[in-house]
């Protein structure tokens, strides 16, 4: 109607700017939604990625800006948190190797006292607590019943191994972690109790329901060992050295050195009936 007014002119400039603004504003809502959707979700890298892209909207926000620096400063912890649980588990495992190394130092010279026993005890103690600490609950659970089969009379070993249990309960959410729960937890018992070729059976079907964990295979290898010593002592040479000491320790009255003997007698000949002679004969005198 009147083409040369410039007020409706600047109207619709006036519109078209709000329209792009407020379409603005929804693409960075929209943006900040998403972000802190994976931020509340702990995806960090997703949610910095998106914080980014808010600002390349609205380069002046602040929020997205302190969003990132949040996000940088968890990543760093996160990191320092890693790295130090990787520093712990490789020392755990050089000490976990050198008391290893140490018993057997001390099963080849034949030689064990009560203060041996109490060293032996104290170590497999330190190592169940540090497994423990960094929630290797198998493992942990393996050295502390170490540690009684040392000094049976102790209770801090079977308190921790009833609080393992309950703990690895209360983490079986799936069916897949009980299977593999239940597998272990048999392969451990038949540990214990020396037949290994039972126990590595159970360890190999632990094994197929979670491929890639760590403890039935370093079971395995342990396995693989105690049946390499157990063949060599066939001879009967090893085996009598054990039988003599702890015969020995027995009539010396060092009642813990004795039963350690018995049972590295038992390692090797888990079905004699001399050692499962000496071992009972053992826990009446204690009792």
């Amino acid at each position: 109607i009147k083409p040369e007014e410039t007020y409706p002119k600047d109207k619709i400039v006036e519109v078209d700017r709000i329209l792009a603004q407020q379409e603005l504003d929804e693409q960075y809502r929209s943006i900040i939604l998403a972000a802190d959707g994976f931020f509340d979700g702990e995806s960090w890298n997703e949610a910095r990625a998106e914080y980014e892209k808010a600002l390349e909207v609205k380069s002046g926000e602040t929020y997205p800006r302190s969003q990132i620096v949040k996000i940088d400063n968890l990543l760093r912890q996160q990191r320092e948190k890693e790295l130090a649980a990787q520093r712990s588990a490789e020392d755990m495992e050089r000490r976990r190797a050198e008391i290893e190394r140490r018993q057997q130092e001390m099963s080849e010279r034949q030689d064990m006292s009560e203060a041996g026993l109490n060293q032996l005890y104290n170590e497999y103690i330190q190592l169940a607590d540090g497994f423990f600490d960094n929630q290797r609950y198998n493992v942990s659970r393996a050295w502390y019943f170490k540690a009684w089969d040392v000094k049976p009379q102790e209770t801090y070993p079977p308190q921790r191994i009833e609080e393992i249990n309950r703990i690895v309960n209360s983490l079986l959410l799936s069916q897949r972690d009980r299977d593999y729960q239940g597998f272990v937890n048999l392969a451990d018992s038949t540990f214990r109790e020396n037949q290994l070729a039972v126990a590595r059976g159970w360890y190999n079907r632990a094994l197929t329901i979670k491929p890639n964990e760590n403890y039935p295979k370093e079971q395995l290898q342990a396995i693989a060992g105690l049946i390499e010593e157990r063949m060599a002592g066939r001879s009967g040479e090893l085996f009598n050295s054990h039988m003599q000491n702890a015969s020995e320790a027995f009539e010396n009255g060092n009642y813990n050195v004795a039963r350690f003997w018995y049972r590295k007698a038992l390692e090797l000949r888990p079905e004699d009936s001399q050692v499962k002679e000496g071992l009972r004969l053992l826990e009446e005198t204690i009792r």
